[in-house]
């Protein structure tokens, strides 16, 4: 088995851990209500679930926040590597005449092969705009097909005890969407491309104090500036509204959060039709040292594909997300999140990180 230690990378998270230990001191936690969506590059072209939307500030004043995502989403069934074996291709790419025998082998079963792999930053920009009403703008421009760091994915399961899931019988570098479902056949290899993806726009506002948590409800829309039949744009203008609820204590917080998403029927995901997705949320915030924070993200969705896939795309998916964040200076925080799927539900990134900043320590 080929595996590529990933020296890089490793020297990131001791010097992280030093320089937000070192700044937790400096200033109050960051704020509760900070980006932390699912990371999923399936949905990067729809409108996602995100706290950072809810975030408040005051009347007249600016936000900026600014975060750095990288993702990498491996997923096969066993028709796929059960006949790449057949046939004696171990180690070669997944060819589209192996997938249109493997489609005529088995008509009647839905199954599909990801590997996606790339990288976005998104900026936020919000205003304040009195009472409590808080207007954000949330530019991403997307990156897929690189950094080409399969061999990190590999040493991340490695560590964690998880199994490869074959990964070492394909090359690495590959974008491959290929997904046989109720909706039909989609097997796209050029996705690999930069650019800027569909643009969000939202309203957030006060909804009181009950149940002893302060409330604040969203509304939001998705522009279709990406381009469209890519990861990066629908082609439609999506709306959700949501709910983020905070219990803020001295030393852990507490944050939960429900919403609904409704993409636009001219829009599609490589062609297919998207369901309209439920959004659950929960995360906690643990104040470890000062201004130090320890933090869990648990994120419960409807599938984006319900009814057009099958197998497990089809499935409610769980992406969890742990890190740690700390105020920087006085107007400034960071965090870093480390992303990570769950076997019993959905497909979700197999592994992701993410590097935020902000300004404004609320």
């Amino acid at each position: 088995m080929r595996r590529r230690r990933g020296t890089t990378w490793r020297p990131w998270l001791p010097i992280l851990s030093l320089c937000l230990g070192s700044a937790a001191a400096l200033a109050g936690p960051p704020p509760l209500l900070r980006p932390g969506a699912n990371p999923d590059p399936l949905r990067l072209a729809s409108l996602p679930f995100d706290p950072g939307d809810a975030m408040d500030v005051g009347d007249g004043q600016w936000r900026i926040t600014a975060s750095l995502n990288y993702v990498n989403l491996w997923h096969h069934t066993w028709h796929t590597v059960a006949y790449h074996r057949e046939l004696g291709r171990v180690g070669l790419a997944l060819s589209s005449q192996e997938l249109a025998s493997l489609a005529a082998r088995y008509p009647d079963e839905h199954y599909q092969f990801l590997d996606v792999e790339g990288w976005w930053t998104s900026l936020w920009v919000q205003r304040g705009l009195g009472r409590g009403v808080t207007a954000t703008l949330r530019v991403p421009y997307v990156e897929i097909g690189r950094p080409h760091w399969d061999g990190v994915a590999e040493v991340w399961h490695e560590k964690l005890g998880l199994p490869d899931f074959d990964r070492h019988e394909f090359p690495r570098g590959q974008t491959l969407v290929y997904i046989k479902g109720p909706a039909g056949i989609v097997e796209r290899r050029d996705l690999a491309r930069s650019g800027l993806g569909d643009v969000g726009l939202s309203v957030a506002i006060p909804a009181g104090r009950w149940l002893g948590a302060q409330h604040r409800a969203v509304l939001a829309v998705e522009a279709p500036t990406g381009r469209r039949d890519t990861l990066h744009g629908s082609g439609g203008w999506d709306a959700g509204v949501r709910l983020l609820s905070r219990w803020e204590g001295q030393r852990l917080a507490a944050l939960t959060g429900l919403g609904y998403t409704w993409p636009s029927p001219s829009g599609s995901l490589l062609g297919l039709e998207r369901s309209e997705v439920w959004h659950t949320m929960a995360g906690i915030d643990w104040r470890l040292w000062r201004g130090l924070l320890v933090t869990v993200r648990l994120q419960v969705e409807r599938a984006l594909l319900a009814e057009a896939a099958g197998d497990r795309l089809s499935k409610v998916t769980l992406s969890k997300r742990f890190g740690v964040a700390a105020p920087m200076t006085s107007g400034m925080w960071l965090a870093f999140d480390l992303g990570q799927d769950s076997l019993r539900n959905g497909i979700a990134p197999d592994y992701s990180f993410h590097l935020t900043v902000g300004t404004g320590p609320r």
